[in-house]
């Protein structure tokens, strides 16, 4: 009974506050200044826009997809992770890949310019 009980906790939706403050203390403590400044504005965004959602379904989704999304950066796997899935990606509409094209070039150059001396 034990491992069920673990499991459920795991499982449970937190709260919207304490989810929201759990992302920007993970955001303070698992990124770099630029990255936490990106991320906390988007965190701070998305629950505005959310603040007045009455849908069940439409929060429940909501706060677990940011849940799933704080463990894994409580993790650290996030720096390993690929957009590989192809369903995924057609999933997306045009403005999404387009934003997520703008995100992977911005990286791409940063990355770039970090590593070759003559650019900085």
């Amino acid at each position: 009974m034990n491992g069920v009980t673990n499991l459920l906790k795991k499982n449970a939706l937190t709260p919207p506050i304490p989810l929201y403050r759990r992302l920007l203390r993970v955001h303070r403590v698992m990124l770099g200044p630029q990255e936490r400044a990106l991320g906390d504005e988007y965190v701070k965004a998305e629950f505005r826009r959310h603040k007045n959602v009455t849908n069940p379904l439409h929060l429940v989704g909501f706060l677990t997809s940011w849940q799933r999304y704080a463990e894994t950066l409580e993790a650290d796997a996030w720096k390993e992770q690929r957009v590989d899935n192809r369903d995924l990606l057609e999933s997306l509409n045009e403005q999404q890949l387009g934003q997520l094209y703008e995100l992977s070039k911005a990286l791409r150059e940063e990355r770039d310019s970090e590593s070759d001396p003559v650019k900085k």
